[in-house]
């Protein structure tokens, strides 16, 4: 939560803030399939985004408690950094 922008203390903030389109590629493409000239990869696509489901994925399955996924982040850091 942010401070008030308001000198008034009993002000509160909320701020929502929505995924990027890029990662909704069917939806925004089938809501915008009768708009003119509309092309997914130009008009939504960032350029950082180039290539990047080219790369490798690294998935682990985690099955069990919040345990067992802090775990696994910590044997994966420590092999990072070993």
């Amino acid at each position: 939560m942010f401070p008030p922008s308001t000198s008034d203390e009993n002000t509160v903030q909320v701020v929502l803030s929505t995924a990027h389109p890029a990662k909704f590629n069917e939806a925004v493409s089938a809501s915008l399939i009768n708009s003119q000239g509309f092309d997914f990869q130009r008009d939504v696509m960032p350029k950082e985004f180039d290539g990047l489901l080219d790369l490798p994925r690294r998935v682990i399955d985690v099955k069990g408690t919040g345990e067992a996924v802090k775990e696994v982040v910590i044997n994966q850091l420590k092999d990072l950094f070993e």
